[in-house]
């Protein structure tokens, strides 16, 4: 790319879900939400996860597709679901620690390898 040029990126797109469908209003500071697949419940649940119940100051996803006598909130296949804030980042935090343990065990072999390239040993 010649010198003084910008490049022109594209904005973000969704990984797996539409912006425009997936939008919550009306969070509760205090919490961290999730659209979930059914798929994926029993990981989040398992996490501490929990369905978002319906209610008229509780936080919903912008497009409700589930009916007024339905327990949570529902988008296409997506469950609102949400955690305490200070479990998730409890939770963040955990694996962020394992993942620079790992990092680390990687760049001392590296370096030990007179900085080649050393094939990590599976040290789980």
């Amino acid at each position: 790319m010649p010198r003084g040029k910008k490049r022109q990126d594209p904005a973000d797109a969704p990984i797996d879900g539409d912006y425009s469908l997936d939008q919550v209003v009306n969070k509760d500071p205090a919490f961290k939400y999730a659209m979930l697949h059914a798929e994926d419940m029993p990981k989040y649940r398992s996490l501490g996860y929990v369905p978002e119940e319906r209610g008229p100051d509780a936080a919903k996803p912008r497009w409700d597709s589930s009916t007024e006598t339905d327990a949570g909130y529902k988008v296409r296949d997506l469950t609102l679901m949400k955690i305490p804030r200070s479990l998730a980042e409890r939770i963040d935090g955990q694996a962020l620690g394992v993942a620079k343990r790992r990092m680390e065990t990687l760049k001392r072999e590296f370096t030990q390898a007179g900085g080649q390239f050393a094939v990590p040993q599976n040290n789980f």
